[in-house]
């Protein structure tokens, strides 16, 4: 009698987490808008069938399914968030339309001038399903210089920020700091009408007051590393 499959990671998580919400694999199908078949979901728990060879509408579908962000599934499934995006993000960039999920977002290098602020500012271009809902005209993007969030942004990191999110306290902001341009820091809140921000790393000061007439211009909604 021939030995049974292994299956792989990503396939265990996947059924474990449709048995987790309870559904039968109709289910799965009928929350995904009919995208695809049951024995596609058969397939995938199978390990059969990769998930990202459906294609962006029907991996999508799939997570609307399972009630699973992009960064969960890829922490349940062990596959790569960036893979994932580098995976369908050809497809997305030829289908997207001025509503797609294909982001053309200005840049900025820490320690510089908010992005709107500078003529010709450079700009990227992010796929990030996950930036749905929200008005493309006020995000940007902040790459991140030196190690000091390290944990939540390691050098070379982009941290994609919203102008109108709210600072609450533990959330990650991008600051126009006075005298040293914009830096991504951890907001603590405001101490004798002053800033109180916080290092990542334990390297460096766990918090500090920003020099006055620094200000939060956005709030980090998201990271993206570019290789």
């Amino acid at each position: 009698m021939p030995e049974a499959k292994e299956r792989p990671a990503w396939a265990v998580a996947i059924k474990r987490r449709r048995e987790q919400l309870g559904f039968t694999q109709w289910s799965v199908v009928e929350h995904a808008g009919d995208l695809f078949g049951q024995t596609t979901v058969s397939g995938i728990e199978r390990g059969d069938i990769h998930p990202l060879s459906l294609g962006a509408e029907k991996f999508f579908g799939l997570l609307r399914a399972l009630r699973w962000s992009l960064a969960e599934f890829s922490q349940a499934t062990g596959i790569h968030i960036d893979y994932i995006r580098e995976t369908l993000a050809s497809e997305a960039i030829e289908r997207a339309g001025p509503d797609g999920d294909v982001y053309v977002l200005p840049v900025i290098d820490a320690g510089a001038g908010p992005p709107w602020s500078n003529d010709g500012a450079d700009t990227v271009e992010i796929f990030m399903p996950e930036l749905r809902g929200y008005d493309r005209s006020r995000l940007f993007v902040v790459r991140v210089h030196g190690d000091s969030m390290q944990g939540y942004a390691d050098d070379g990191t982009l941290v994609i920020c919203y102008r109108d999110g709210l600072p609450e306290r533990g959330k990650v902001v991008a600051v126009w700091l006075a005298g040293d341009g914009v830096v991504i820091k951890r907001y603590l809140g405001v101490e004798n009408g002053l800033l109180l921000l916080g290092n990542d790393n334990r390297a460096y000061r766990a918090a500090f007051e920003a020099p006055e007439g620094s200000t939060v211009i956005g709030v980090a909604i998201g990271r993206f590393l570019r290789g």
